[in-house]
């Protein structure tokens, strides 16, 4: 068996992670929101909550689904079901 180190072959694409542990009902209600384009201040006004509460919710997010952005949590919770896609 030959292994292709080629520098023009294909990466190998993994799925992506399951986050160890579930996202809360907050977390998934503020992705829900960010998926929209809300800022932080949009949805802490939105939820009764100040923008850094938010923030702090959102870094959470961040390292449940092992991401850097908030696009790529959107994305993230989308593959996994935790999202619907908007229509």
């Amino acid at each position: 068996m030959s292994l292709n180190t080629s520098p023009h072959a294909a990466p190998v694409r993994r799925p992506a992670p399951e986050p160890e542990r579930p996202l809360t009902a907050r977390q998934v209600e503020i992705l829900v929101w960010v998926q929209e384009g809300k800022t932080a201040w949009e949805i802490g006004l939105i939820l009764g909550l100040s923008g850094r509460s938010v923030d702090s919710h959102l870094r959470r997010i961040y390292r449940k689904l092992d991401v850097g952005t908030r696009m790529q949590a959107v994305l993230r919770a989308q593959r996994l079901g935790v999202l619907e896609p908007p229509p």
